[in-house]
C-alpha cells in the first residue's frame, strides 16, 4: 500500500498466461469518503483488464471503478492470425477452409462464407478470444 496527498493505492497482480509473467496494474483511490478506484497500467489481454476491474469493484466500500488499463499484448500480427486460424480449425462447428483471416494493427477482419449465423458467431468469438485482438471486423456472409 502507498499513501500520498489523500490518495491510497496498491499494485494488483493478475495471473499470467502459461509461460508469461503476470500483469501488474496500479489501483488508486482518490476520494476516501466516496471511494472511486482508478486502474492504470498495461495488460496483455482484455480478460486481464476485465478481471482487474471486477476484483477491485468487489472490494468493500468501492462505489465505482474507472478502468484506464491499456490492453497491449506483445504479439505479432502473424502470430495472432495463426492462433485464430488454429482455433477455427479446431472447432467442429466451423468450416475453417471457407474463412479468411487478416490482421492489421490488432484489428482482425474475417471474410468468406459460413453456413449459419451460429457459425458466424462462433468464428467471431474465436477471433475475439485471441491474444492481441483489439477489434473484430466481421465481414462473413451467411449462405442462403
Amino acid at each position: 500500500m502507498f499513501e500520498r496527498a489523500g490518495r491510497l493505492g496498491f499494485p494488483l497482480s493478475l495471473p499470467g498466461a502459461a509461460g508469461r509473467a503476470s500483469d501488474v496494474v496500479a489501483v488508486r483511490f482518490d476520494q476516501l469518503t466516496d471511494v472511486l478506484a482508478t486502474l492504470t497500467g498495461t495488460v496483455a489481454h482484455q480478460s486481464a483488464r476485465s478481471a482487474a476491474e471486477l476484483a477491485v469493484h468487489r472490494l468493500r466500500g468501492v462505489k465505482g471503478v474507472a478502468n484506464s488499463i491499456i490492453v497491449a499484448p506483445d504479439v505479432s500480427a502473424g502470430d495472432v492470425k495463426a492462433k485464430i486460424e488454429e482455433a477455427l480449425a479446431r472447432s467442429a462447428a466451423i468450416d475453417a477452409g471457407r474463412i479468411t483471416v487478416t490482421v492489421r494493427d490488432r484489428v482482425v477482419v474475417l471474410t468468406g462464407t459460413v453456413r449459419s449465423v451460429a457459425e458466424r458467431d462462433d468464428a467471431e468469438r474465436a477471433a475475439r478470444a485471441a491474444l492481441g485482438v483489439a477489434r473484430v471486423d466481421d465481414r462473413l456472409t451467411v449462405a442462403r
